[in-house]
């Protein structure tokens, strides 16, 4: 004897459906204005702490998503340290940074200057619950168009 479900082919169908979209287009469209937004911040942020001198570290604050690197202008190409990550998962992360040897001095202090002025740190801070209500707003937005489709 077993439980038969009205509707059951249908609601796997439509859950499938939910489940593709926010993993796919939905998470990285959320994943890629929370970048843009910290991103964005930290070069303000690093401007206004005095850390830019030539504008070199500024310029070379990026996000990458899933190993596809976006610069402020959006130019995307592949990024081969991110590319490195263990995509066994579907988790995706966003990840800021930059390439810049001396950023970890600025950010964190060094012998010569103890002091570090963490101008990323303070920009992940600053955009962490806006962060969290962009992605929570696109994961609902992508639920939708997955039900919807």
């Amino acid at each position: 004897m077993g439980i038969s479900m009205l509707g059951q082919a249908n609601l796997l169908r439509v859950l499938t459906k939910i489940a593709k979209t926010v993993d796919g287009d939905g998470t990285t469209e959320g994943l890629q204005k929370v970048g843009e937004m910290i991103s964005g911040d930290a070069k303000r942020e690093a401007t206004s702490m005095g850390v830019v001198d030539s504008g070199r570290l500024r310029g070379s604050l990026t996000y990458s998503i899933d190993g596809k690197q976006y610069g402020f202008e959006d130019k995307v190409e592949e990024n081969k340290q991110t590319d490195q990550v263990d995509r066994v998962n579907s988790n995706k992360e966003v990840h800021i940074g930059t390439n810049v040897e001396y950023a970890k001095a600025q950010e964190f202090g060094s012998i010569k200057s103890p002091t570090g002025r963490p101008f990323l740190t303070k920009s992940y801070t600053h955009n962490r619950d806006e962060a969290i209500k962009i992605l929570g707003k696109n994961i609902k937005t992508s639920i939708t168009r997955g039900v919807m489709k």
